[in-house]
């Protein structure tokens, strides 16, 4: 219904207003690594805000909302590299930057390859526009960049930040146990 939209509209607007002005606390006091990181993953959830508000404002243009759509897509990689240094820092621990560098390679080209992937079907195997008067959407099925995109920069990144955690978890139980 109209009135949920709605709700749905302020709701996300609310959340981008909150994110800046997380932005703003953090940006204006002296940083150290590990809250630059966490200011940059802040931007990346504010970027993703923005262009999952524009894929679901009320808007009739295809191409508007599928940029929209891959716009949101950079912003879910874009968050992963800053909280994997952030975990590995957060352990103790360090990546190495080799590492750091093929995953941004890799999150680049994936990522703005769907911005010129329109028709060809390497990112997205289909893409469904679905006109509804409330919302208006795309339905999009990924195709093999896409799924390389979805495993290697966000299940992927998610595995081993949970394993990283889990590691300094158990690092510090057996610290305490020790003692």
């Amino acid at each position: 219904s109209v009135v949920f939209h709605n709700v749905v509209l302020v709701i996300q607007i609310l959340e981008i207003i909150m994110n800046m002005c997380a932005l703003f606390f953090l940006l204006i006091k002296k940083n150290e690594f590990q809250q630059r990181l966490l200011i940059f993953m802040c931007f990346a959830a504010a970027v993703y805000n923005v262009a999952l508000l524009g894929e679901i404002l009320p808007f009739t243009n295809f191409n508007l909302i599928y940029y929209a759509k891959c716009v949101e897509t950079i912003a879910v990689g874009m968050f992963q590299i800053p909280f994997i240094m952030f975990c590995f820092q957060y352990v103790g621990k360090s990546i190495n930057i080799w590492i750091l560098r093929a995953l941004m390679f890799v999150y680049g080209i994936i990522s703005f390859e769907q911005f010129f992937d329109l028709g060809r079907g390497l990112h997205y195997k289909s893409i469904t526009y679905i006109e509804s008067s409330v919302f208006p959407r795309i339905e999009v099925e990924l195709g093999v960049l896409g799924i390389c995109f979805w495993v290697l920069m966000v299940f992927g990144p998610i595995i081993l930040e949970l394993c990283v955690l889990g590691y300094g978890m158990y690092r510090e139980k057996e610290r305490a146990r020790r003692m």
